[in-house]
């Protein structure tokens, strides 16, 4: 019995050698060179560093759709992350003005897909009637989306409004309270 757990033993032993060996040989044969196993760090210093940036996009009707400025942008990972410092983005549509949305930092990843805000976000209407503030913020600039899951204060001259969560449709004007909605409201006499 003791023979066979040997044989056992030794055919685990050989075949993990063998498949180690096998990924060695693929590996080398698919780059031309010995593999690497050690993991690449993100690099601290920014492949590419810009300072008073300012990006517009424009709708498939060729109109102004937003603005993207900012006091600086870092770019990492061969353009796969950028970090901005004190970002400002302007909405429009039908080529007015409709959303102001500022912060201290943000970053941009799917190529500009997303657009995450932190620290100190507050979204202004067109008119700075009404004002959004909360610590962070997702915007997905091509669809003119804006979206959380966390405390948020809605001012406003009727009222104030806090909630957890939140979705902005920037376009149509339609927003999503998630949870804990609460408020107080002033009417006019």
């Amino acid at each position: 019995m003791t023979l066979l757990r040997r044989k056992q033993k030794h055919f685990v032993i050989t075949s993990i050698a063998l498949a180690l060996l096998l990924v060695f040989l693929w590996l080398y044969t698919e780059s031309g060179s010995t593999p690497s196993f050690s993991k690449k760090a993100t690099p601290k210093e920014p492949e590419i560093f810009m300072r008073d940036i300012h990006s517009q996009r424009f709708n498939a009707e060729g109109q102004l759709a937003h603005t993207l400025t900012a006091e600086s942008l870092n770019n990492y990972a061969k353009g796969k992350r950028s970090i901005l410092q004190l970002p400002v983005m302007h909405f429009y549509t039908d080529q007015q003005l409709t959303w102001q949305i500022t912060a201290d930092s943000g970053i941009v990843t799917k190529q500009g897909q997303q657009v995450a805000l932190k620290n100190n976000v507050i979204v202004l209407s067109n008119d700075q009637r009404y004002q959004l503030s909360t610590s962070a913020l997702n915007i997905y600039p091509k669809k003119q989306i804006a979206d959380n899951n966390l405390a948020v204060t809605i001012t406003s001259p009727q009222g104030k409004t806090t909630a957890t969560g939140i979705r902005t449709d920037l376009t149509q004007e339609h927003t999503l309270l998630k949870k804990n909605v609460t408020g107080h409201y002033h009417a006019a006499p």
